[in-house]
């Protein structure tokens, strides 16, 4: 899971969701996930691999948690 995960994030330098991470690992498997993107990208992030910020989207609704690459992460 977390190949697929990097991958998204390189993908994608501005961020990601929880819910980018759902949308893109269903299109590889047709399954459920085995567990839940948002425990995936927390442990990714207190191991180091992952940085955090909230941002307020520009509309209103929802505040958001988005990743990236810490890049201080060597993989």
């Amino acid at each position: 899971m977390k190949d697929k995960v990097l991958a998204i994030v390189d993908g994608n330098p501005n961020g990601i969701t929880a819910r980018d991470v759902t949308r893109s690992i269903y299109e590889f498997r047709s399954s459920r996930l085995s567990r839940d993107p948002r425990e995936s990208l927390k442990q990714m992030e207190g191991e180091g691999i992952l940085i955090s910020r909230e941002e307020n989207p520009k509309g209103g609704g929802p505040i958001s948690r988005i990743y990236t690459r810490d890049k201080r992460d060597k993989r």
